[in-house]
């Protein structure tokens, strides 16, 4: 039998927490210290993340994970945001780190909510909430130099693209959704906007 973890002590005080320090309400988990003079409330908030729909002769650019979780499975170029950053910031850098190519323009796309698990072992694990931000995205003219962080990147057609073989549950979504809206005179206005 697994369980989640995410914190043995109180990042105050350093009180061990106990079970029971654990709350589960409806909208949120938190840990709440059980040292009187303390009772720091730790709130376990969804970690933002920022993602690019990169699209070449309605082709889409994925990018092959090179780290574990999910290691060899492709992903919208991207990841978490740095604590400060906005999203575009964020965006730009990741592009930058992942892909070495700058971005042209940019127009928000989609935000949504996913979850995935980190084993520390085969009984333990950490589970991640994320709020990814997803833009349409226009590089600059250049060559992709990918770093190690990316394994492989490559175009896919958007009809032959393998979900399973893509790493997040909320990117599934995400490139479904690109494909309805690609049929739609919205989204095409939009994108020849960018």
């Amino acid at each position: 039998m697994s369980y989640q973890i995410f914190y043995q002590y109180c990042p105050v005080c350093g009180v061990a927490y106990k079970k029971e320090a654990i709350k589960d309400t409806y909208t949120n988990k938190k840990y709440i210290c059980s040292n009187h003079n303390c009772r720091y409330v730790l709130y376990l908030n969804s970690k933002p993340t920022v993602g690019a729909i990169i699209l070449k002769n309605r082709k889409l650019l994925l990018v092959k994970r090179n780290w574990h979780p999910f290691k060899g499975l492709w992903q919208l170029p991207g990841g978490f945001m740095e604590y400060g950053e906005r999203p575009e910031e964020a965006l730009r850098r990741e592009i930058r780190e992942e892909l070495n190519m700058d971005i042209e323009r940019m127009l928000l796309y989609s935000v949504g909510e996913d979850k995935y698990q980190n084993y520390l072992d085969e009984q333990r694990f950490e589970e991640y909430s994320f709020l990814p931000i997803t833009f349409l995205v226009k590089l600059k003219p250049g060559k992709i130099k990918i770093s190690d962080d990316v394994a492989e990147f490559r175009y896919f057609d958007l009809n032959q693209i393998q979900f399973d073989r893509i790493a997040f549950v909320d990117q599934k979504k995400l490139i479904k959704k690109l494909l309805i809206d690609l049929s739609s005179k919205g989204l095409i206005s939009l994108w020849q906007r960018l």
